[in-house]
């Protein structure tokens, strides 16, 4: 597998989609929705993790679900309440297809903030679009990652 050098272009650009990531990551820890909407685009597709697929998402609607979720007590799959729910987001893999369009995987733990050693690993898939200056996430799909070794592998690849 070859790898490219990034253009100082590329590296800033590589900084602002961090940026946006760690809003998202910011805004689920802090059970803001606004704060966790604000990483999208006004209207964006939505891949919740149950596979539920929320096309043309507007960016109010999504702040709004969530917050509904923070302020709810509705369960996790990690055996809390929904606002007992930290995350984790780490940027595996960037590609620009574009100079304004990006693939950006991430991976994520999810804990519970009572027990941070129980956790849920999963792999999310964005497309970002850079729009008046600022990256944005026009498509989003989030997925459990598999238990054991077939699992681990996709995140072992997207690293390379």
């Amino acid at each position: 597998m070859t790898c490219r050098a990034l253009t100082s272009t590329q590296q800033q650009e590589t900084a602002a989609i961090r940026q946006v990531v760690q809003k998202m990551q910011d805004g689920q820890n802090t059970q803001n929705g606004a704060q966790f909407a604000s990483a999208f685009a006004p209207e964006h597709d939505y891949i919740v993790i149950n596979g539920t697929f929320i096309p043309n998402y507007t960016r109010e609607a999504n702040a709004r679900t969530h917050q509904e979720l923070y302020d709810g007590d509705r369960q996790s799959s990690l055996g809390g309440n929904l606002n007992q729910v930290g995350i984790l987001l780490d940027v595996a893999k960037i590609r620009f297809l574009a100079p304004e369009i990006a693939v950006v995987h991430l991976k994520s733990q999810s804990y519970l903030t009572s027990r941070p050693d129980k956790k849920l690993e999963g792999i999310i898939t964005t497309v970002m679009q850079k729009r008046e200056d600022n990256w944005q996430i026009v498509a989003f799909h989030n997925a459990p990652l598999l238990e054991g070794e077939n699992g681990r592998g996709w995140i072992n690849l997207l690293q390379q």
